[in-house]
C-alpha cells in the first residue's frame, strides 16, 4: 500500500478495503482520518465494516469517545448494491436521529456531533454508547423474565419513536445495545417521519437489513408502516428468548430470516407468531398491543413463579423441615385446610406447566 501522502482521500480508502479491514494497522486508519479531518479525531479502534460504511472508535479535541461512520466510496457503495439515493437516505435519518435525541427519555438515541455528505467523503460523528450489544447481554444474562424485560426496554424505546411520527425502519440487534438497563436505538439509516400510518418508499435496502424487515418493505411496491418495526420486533423478542442468533433461509420469496419456534416457551410462540404475520390485518397493530401481550403474560409467569416459591415452603413447613421463622410465619398465616388446598392447587399448576413445556 501506498503512502497516504501520495493519494488523495478516495484512492487511499479504496485501497484499504481491499485487505480485510480488522487487519489494518490502526495508524492506517489513522492515516485515512487524518485525510478526511486532519488533526481532530484519534482513531482507538476499528468497530466493524458493513455494506454502506466502515465504523470506527475514535476521541475528539474535547475527549469525548465518538462512533465515526466513513461511508464507502461510491464505486464500493455500487458493488454492494446500494443505491444512488443512500445519502439522501442517510441524510434523512442522521437529521431525524439528531432531532429525536433531544426528546427522547425511554430508551437512548445517539447524539449526533458532527455530519458530511460533501460529494465522496462522507461520514457522521455521534456520541459512542457505553453498553453490551443486545445478543452479548442477553448471552450474558440467564434468567428467562431478565430477558423478557431487556425485550421490553427494547419495545418501549421504540414506542416512544412511533410517538413523534418516526418509523425506525431497521429494528435489529445490532443496532441495539443495552446501556445501564436502557435500550439504546442505533443506526438511523432507514428512519422515515410518516406523513400517514403508511408510506410508499422506493428505496433500496440493503441485503443485512433484508433479513430482518417486514415484507412489505421488499419487492416492487415498497411500503413502511408502524407495524413494519412490530415485525422486526417479532425477531428481537425470539432473541430475547433464545439467547441465539437467527438463521438465513433461502424462499421463493428470496433469502430470509428462520427463528426455530422450539428455542422459546410455548405461551410466547403465540406473540411470535402474531407480530411477525405477513398479512398486516393479522398482525399486531402497534408496538403497545404487543408491549401488552408480552407484560400480561410476564406478570402471569412471575405470579405462578411465586406461588411455587410459596408451595415449596409450605412444604417444608409440613414435613418439619422449615427453619423456624419460616415455620412460625406459616403458621400464623395459613390453617392446615389453607395449606392442604394451596399445595393441591401448586402441583395441579405444576401439571399443566409441565404439559406445555
Amino acid at each position: 500500500m501506498k503512502d497516504s501522502k501520495d493519494l488523495d482521500y478516495n484512492t487511499f480508502f479504496r485501497e484499504l478495503l481491499e485487505d480485510y479491514s480488522e487487519k489494518v494497522p490502526i495508524k492506517i486508519w489513522q492515516q485515512l482520518v487524518n485525510l478526511l479531518r486532519p488533526d481532530t479525531y484519534l482513531v482507538q479502534r476499528f468497530v466493524m465494516q458493513g455494506g454502506e460504511c466502515v465504523a470506527l472508535l475514535v476521541r475528539d479535541e474535547l475527549d469525548r469517545e465518538i462512533f465515526l461512520k466513513l461511508l464507502l466510496p461510491d464505486e464500493q457503495l455500487d458493488s454492494f448494491g446500494s443505491d444512488k439515493n443512500m445519502k439522501k437516505r442517510m441524510m434523512r435519518g442522521t437529521a431525524l436521529q439528531s432531532l429525536f435525541h433531544k426528546k427522547c427519555s425511554v430508551g437512548i438515541v445517539p447524539e449526533v456531533f458532527d455530519v458530511s455528505f460533501f460529494e465522496d467523503r462522507s461520514y457522521v460523528c455521534m456520541q459512542w454508547v457505553d453498553g453490551k450489544p443486545l445478543l452479548d447481554h442477553l448471552q450474558a444474562t440467564e434468567d428467562f423474565d431478565e430477558r423478557i424485560d431487556v425485550f421490553l426496554e427494547v419495545a418501549r424505546a421504540v414506542e416512544e419513536i412511533h410517538s413523534y411520527g418516526i418509523v425506525h425502519g431497521d429494528i435489529k440487534d445490532i443496532n441495539i445495545k443495552i446501556s445501564k438497563g436502557k435500550a439504546a436505538i442505533l443506526d438511523w439509516g432507514h428512519a422515515k417521519k410518516m406523513e400517514g400510518s403508511v408510506e410508499i418508499t422506493q428505496e433500496h435496502i440493503g441485503m443485512g437489513s433484508v433479513l430482518h424487515m417486514a415484507p412489505e418493505q421488499m419487492g416492487m411496491a415498497k411500503y413502511r408502516s408502524y407495524q413494519s418495526d412490530v415485525y422486526a420486533a417479532g425477531v428481537v423478542l425470539w432473541q430475547c428468548c433464545s439467547q441465539r442468533e437467527p438463521i438465513q433461509i433461502e424462499t421463493e420469496r428470496g433469502p430470509e430470516v428462520y427463528c426455530d419456534p422450539a428455542y422459546m416457551p410455548i405461551s410466547y410462540q403465540a406473540i411470535f407468531t402474531r407480530a411477525r404475520n405477513k398479512d398486516l390485518q393479522e398482525r399486531y397493530q402497534d408496538i403497545k398491543e404487543m408491549i401488552d401481550a408480552v407484560e400480561s403474560l410476564l406478570k402471569k409467569d412471575r405470579y405462578k413463579k411465586s406461588q411455587r416459591i410459596e408451595a415449596k415452603k409450605i412444604i417444608q413447613v409440613v414435613q418439619g423441615k422449615a427453619d423456624e421463622k419460616t415455620e412460625i410465619y406459616h403458621e400464623k398465616k395459613y390453617s392446615s385446610h389453607k395449606l392442604t388446598n394451596i399445595l393441591t392447587k401448586f402441583f395441579l399448576q405444576a401439571s399443566e406447566l409441565k404439559r406445555n413445556q
